[in-house]
């Protein structure tokens, strides 16, 4: 049985859309159970509005509590991380719903409601979230309303004044967020749980690509800047090579990265500008590429960059350079970063020497295996041919009678003999690692280079890096010109390089890689909302103190004091002109609420009709309003104190069912009074 302190079933309906909306877009990233808590709680409540069930007694809410404890610690152990502490709020939050019973426990759960609907930042900062929780700020604030004014027959009324009220804050909200001093975000502190990655890992063997490269998700975006001559470069999709890691240690089917010094720490240089290590050589021509990638989380330190980087810059700290010309992170990108290279392709590597410890690091082979590609390089030697001619022999022997295809079958120990000689049906690794393989049993210095090859132009001017372009290719070391790109797939597939991934897919393969016409329609909607994702992340996500000192200067000409406060005073008195002049042309044309409309016709009419001999004074209630036109119109006292007693009713009884009356009422009275 409820009693009077209880919650309206306006109240209640209301609550529960605002937690719902708060909490389920957590769902999918924290545990499994705390949905299944969420609706038990959600039931309970119901069945406590209908009287079916009682309150929870203490002892049951200590036990739900324990218990909920023990599925934390189950799921996270003793480690205090973004995940554990989002966790333990939202099952208070949930919690919360079994004991609310009067007003005040209600803004306790709406307020914590405005706290937990944040936390989807903390996982996801793409334009959707972003919608998303604007979207459910609106129906929090209106479920506030709802406990506020719960008086009202319509049931989205508590949200269409809200929309309003956002929709007339959204100026101001906009003015402050483009001048006011940037603090960083909490969604920009690297969470101390693993997240999920996308992307390669720091090993390559046969079918490692194979998965990666059937997901559409995003690696990266390109955008290319103005370089020093002033022009916006971009260049040939031959250059659009990616290198993220190289790859130059081979045991057991599988390629690592060498670990070079003292307990595996790489040798690093200030990535400011080129180091003297790198021996480069300046070609005839010299083209230079300025872009800004946008990179979407892996988990790794490495970085992406065309060859050859010049220099590097990103806000997360000091980028560094890496004795294999790649570009590092000074930590794990765990969350979406943005990073400027310089780079030239027209530089040779190394040109003329090699130090005998990268010799031997790159002719590296195992003791045995493979026999028969050892014994075709060996063909080669007895042939006496150049190193160049070596490379172009292997080219040629793949283009004979091998197929690209991204479902190749599976090899066993010698892998790289029977790639070779027996299938002869294999993806980009696949050929990188037997190229590699037969380039070392020749003696030529020879790696395996992964990253991503490719992209998608689009119309905005940027590029899109998908983790279908994941591509592995190789460098071989070549005397009088160092380091050599080489790619053995575009021997076999050219359409790879030329027109990228998708363009080489047919039969079979196009078919297991889009999987019908959904596929390619739910491609085409990712194409489209990744142009709002990232135009989102550059003017909002990322709009911190160099964005805001470039968006300023080009604005206002400077960043000085003067100049944003004479702009910020400007723009607030323009928009305290329009919002006067629309508050008054508003209030002379429709009040807040219906009650209050048709008590104001009322009183319109009355005093049209009194002529003057009605005086109602500013503070007067509608009870003296009503003893003073009975004084005036003694015969209809009747009516005009039933209509100030339905209005009184529904303002401060909260009897919004009288409302019907109120407007039956009023209507008469104007007919009375238009007859007099």
């Amino acid at each position: 049985m409820k009693s009077e302190a209880d919650l309206t079933r306006f109240q209640l309906i209301w609550l529960l859309i605002a937690q719902a909306l708060a909490i389920f877009p957590l769902f999918f990233y924290l545990p499994k159970w705390l949905p299944v808590i969420w609706f038990t709680t959600l039931a309970w409540r119901v069945q406590v509005y209908r009287g079916v069930w009682p309150y929870p007694a203490s002892i049951i809410k200590t036990g739900v509590a324990f218990g909920c404890l023990g599925l934390l610690l189950l799921s996270y152990g003793f480690r205090v991380n973004v995940g554990s502490m989002s966790t333990l709020l939202c099952f208070a939050f949930v919690l919360k719903l079994m004991e609310v019973r009067k007003q005040n426990d209600l803004y306790l759960v709406i307020f914590v409601a405005f706290i937990t609907l944040p936390l989807l930042f903390l996982f996801s900062t793409n334009v959707l979230a972003g919608a998303y929780v604007a979207f459910c700020f609106v129906f929090i604030m209106a479920c506030l309303t709802a406990v506020q004014h719960n008086r009202h027959k319509r049931f989205m009324f508590p949200a269409w004044v809200n929309i309003k009220v956002i929709f007339q804050a959204l100026p101001i909200m906009v003015l402050l967020f483009v001048i006011m001093p940037r603090l960083n975000p909490l969604w920009n502190m690297p969470s101390l749980q693993k997240n999920a990655s996308t992307g390669f890992s720091d090993s390559m063997s046969p079918g490692s690509f194979s998965e990666l490269i059937k997901s559409s998700d995003i690696a990266f975006r390109v955008t290319f800047d103005t370089n020093r001559h002033g022009d916006i470069a971009v260049p040939p999709k031959s250059e659009w090579y990616w290198r993220g890691l190289v790859l130059d240690h081979y045991e057991a089917n599988q390629w690592t990265p060498f670990h070079r010094g003292w307990m595996n720490r790489e040798k690093v240089f200030g990535a400011d500008r080129p180091p003297d290590e790198w021996e480069l050589e300046a070609l005839n021509q010299l083209r230079e590429y300025r872009y800004s990638i946008l990179l979407e989380p892996h988990n790794y330190r490495w970085l992406f960059s065309m060859r050859v980087p010049f220099s590097a810059d990103t806000g997360i700290g000091e980028v560094t350079f890496t004795e294999n010309y790649l570009v590092k992170s000074p930590v794990r990108v765990n969350r979406r970063i943005e990073y400027s290279v310089t780079s030239s392709p027209d530089y040779s590597l190394a040109k003329y020497t090699l130090s005998n410890r990268d010799v031997g690091i790159n002719t590296q082979l195992p003791d045995d295996g493979n026999p028969k590609a050892r014994e075709l390089a060996a063909s080669w030697r007895r042939q006496n041919l150049s190193s160049f001619d070596a490379v172009q022999a292997a080219l040629s022997f793949f283009q004979s009678s091998f197929t690209y295809t991204i479902n190749p079958p599976p090899l066993g120990m010698d892998s790289v003999d029977e790639f070779l000689f027996d299938t002869q049906k294999g993806f980009c690794e696949h050929f990188a690692g037997s190229f590699v393989f037969l380039m070392r049993a020749y003696g030529i210095p020879a790696r395996v280079v992964v990253g991503y090859q490719g992209g998608e132009l689009t119309q905005s001017g940027y590029l899109i890096v998908r983790q279908s372009d994941a591509h592995a290719w190789a460098e071989v070391w070549l005397a009088g010109e160092g380091w050599v790109r080489v790619d053995p797939t575009a021997s076999v597939s050219p359409l790879r390089i030329d027109q990228g991934f998708t363009e080489t897919l047919s039969g079979a393969d196009a078919s297991m890689y889009w999987g019908g016409g959904f596929s390619r329609l739910y491609y085409s909607l990712q194409k489209n909302l990744d142009l709002f994702n990232y135009h989102w992340h550059r003017w909002v996500i990322e709009y911190e103190d160099k964005e805001q000192q470039k968006f300023l200067s080009r604005l206002l000409g400077g960043v000085d004091a003067w100049r944003i406060a004479v702009f910020l005073l400007g723009v607030s008195g323009c928009l305290s002109v329009i919002y006067l002049w629309w508050g008054g042309v508003r209030a002379k044309k429709k009040y807040a609420y219906p009650v209050d409309k048709h008590y104001q016709v009322f009183l319109a009419k009355l005093s049209s009709v009194a002529n003057g001999s009605l005086k109602i004074e500013k503070g007067d209630t509608p009870t003296v309003i009503a003893d003073k036109a009975v004084q005036v119109f003694p015969y209809h006292q009747r009516l005009i104190r039933d209509i100030t007693h339905l209005y009184t009713e529904i303002c401060y009884a909260g009897k919004a069912e009288l409302l019907p009356k109120l407007h039956e009422s009023v209507r008469q009275f104007k007919v009375l009074h238009l007859k007099l």
